[in-house]
């Protein structure tokens, strides 16, 4: 599967409590792809996976036509990877960093370390204790921006940002994919950052892999549905997930499900309508 930025095929990984059991996945490389699921759905297991921070107990990963696990050092040198934790030494800082990575990647940027430093206003020698959360979100990202790598994998990285820093963000990560040959995997719980942004949406429930589509094939396939109580009896069964409140009732559907019909307003849903959809309909 060299053709895609990432490949995953028959992968799974059992913990006490959960498990994800044969995931396939297959992404190519030009887009900007959302990750979305709630909370203990699979997400972070899912990016842990593909940086070879678990061990799994079948399948295979690659990134680019290289194996995750053989040509782990090679694959690194082409992932930036931020985590939803902070990884840096808080008696360290960007400078010590910098100098770190330099030498442990291949392609280490240092004059582009710098100018996103100067634009983010984040002080080379301050120790990162005195760094905001925002700060360090920022730090993190220019580390991982610098190397010059392939795949950005983004675990939560809006979360701590505030909104013009947030759109800075997402304007250099669709810079980062303008030229056709590199990905981006964001997960986020900020539904509307990757309505902005996002080519593609892989969402992830209780371990399995629910969608994996387009944006335009998003909204040729799905609908939004809301309608008068008297329609609910009829379509309700033909739904992903409806819920009925008093007079009225609303839901996800497949828009080939749903037929014109003057009881019922459909419109064009966003991610978090097809995420909560989803989640709710298999509950």
């Amino acid at each position: 599967m060299e053709d895609y930025a990432l490949s995953i095929k028959g992968i799974s990984k059992k913990f006490d409590n959960f498990v994800m059991e044969d995931i396939n996945l297959y992404l190519p490389a030009g887009e900007v792809v959302g990750l979305i699921g709630e909370n203990g759905a699979g997400k972070t297991t899912l990016i842990r996976l593909i940086m070879n921070m678990y061990g799994k107990d079948a399948g295979d990963i690659k990134v680019y036509g290289k194996d995750t696990v053989e040509d782990e050092e090679q694959v690194k040198n082409i992932i930036g990877y931020v985590s939803d934790n902070d990884y840096l030494l808080p008696y360290s800082n960007l400078a010590g960093y910098m100098h770190i990575f330099k030498e442990v990647y291949d392609e280490f940027d240092e004059k582009l370390a710098k100018e996103y430093a100067d634009k983010w206003e984040l002080p080379l020698y301050k120790k990162f204790s005195a760094y905001s959360k925002g700060m360090k979100v920022k730090a993190m990202m220019l580390l991982a921006l610098s190397h010059n790598p392939k795949l950005l994998i983004l675990d939560e990285p809006t979360a701590g940002l505030d909104p013009v820093a947030r759109l800075e963000f997402l304007d250099i990560f669709r810079e980062f994919v303008a030229d056709g040959t590199k990905t981006v995997i964001f997960s986020t719980h900020i539904t509307s950052d990757l309505d902005k942004i996002a080519d593609r949406m892989v969402l992830i429930n209780k371990g399995s892999i629910c969608e994996n589509i387009t944006l335009d094939a998003i909204y040729e396939k799905y609908v939004w549905v809301d309608g008068d109580a008297q329609a609910y009896e009829e379509y309700a069964p033909k739904m992903i997930f409806a819920k009925k409140v008093e007079m009225s009732f609303s839901g996800l559907a497949l828009r080939s499900n749903i037929p014109d019909d003057t009881r019922l307003t459909l419109t064009q849903p966003n991610m978090e309508k097809i995420m909560v959809g989803y989640i709710m309909g298999n509950r």
